[in-house]
Order: C-alpha cells, then sequence, then structure tokens
C-alpha cells in the first residue's frame, strides 16, 4: 500500500517510514499541509497519515482541504498526533479523517489501523 505522511517532525516521517517498510508499505513524504495536499493529488495514496500541528497550516484544515477535492475525497485519512484534545479528535472524526493514533505511535498500533482502513 501506498502511504503519504504529513508530519513537519523529520524524526517522526523516519519513524512512520520504518513502520511502514516493515509491514511492507511504500511511503511518500510531506513536511507541510501544503505540500501534502500536492502529494495526495500527484501521487494519489491508499491512505493518508495526517499529524495536526504543521508549519504552514492546521492538519484539520488539510483535512477538509484533501475531503473537498473529488480525487483525494475518498483517500482514507489516519490522524497522527500528540494532541489529547476531546473536542479536536471529535472534529478531525467529523470532517471525514477515518481514526486517530496518539504520539508516540506503536508500531502495531498503526499496521493494525492500517490494515483496517
Amino acid at each position: 500500500m501506498k502511504v503519504l505522511a504529513i508530519d513537519d517532525q523529520k524524526e517522526n516521517l523516519i519513524i512512520l517510514k520504518m513502520f511502514l517498510a516493515s509491514g511492507g508499505h511504500q511511503i511518500v513524504q510531506a513536511l507541510t499541509g501544503r505540500i501534502g495536499i500536492d502529494q495526495a493529488k500527484a501521487e494519489l495514496p491508499q491512505a493518508i497519515l495526517l499529524d495536526l500541528q504543521l508549519p504552514d497550516i492546521h492538519g484539520l484544515e488539510v483535512l477538509k482541504e484533501l475531503k473537498s477535492m473529488p480525487d483525494t475525497a475518498s483517500i482514507p485519512v489516519l490522524i497522527i498526533s500528540g494532541t489529547t484534545e476531546r473536542a479536536e479528535i471529535d472534529q478531525a472524526l467529523a470532517l471525514g479523517a477515518n481514526d486517530w493514533i496518539a504520539k508516540p505511535v506503536e508500531r502495531e498500533v498503526l499496521l493494525g489501523k492500517l490494515s483496517k482502513l
């Protein structure tokens, strides 16, 4: 499965790449929300891992934009964030996110949730 990971922390992307590769997945990476949106349109991944705290635009705005475009609207989105704000989690799910994982990400949890998408 091709997975797009949108996260501004290079260390997190390295960990996600390692976890995904161990599960047989290919990863495409983006360090900002805008680059992530562009990558989603260009690559059409089978799933998107999205951090909410991005340097250019908030992850919820990225999610809204992805869900508003015909080419990317049906791509499952898994939020990966350090926030534990229930309101933010609920908002992401209401906007179309498929699920949520809290940081730090555990390999088995990530691969398990990806397999359900």
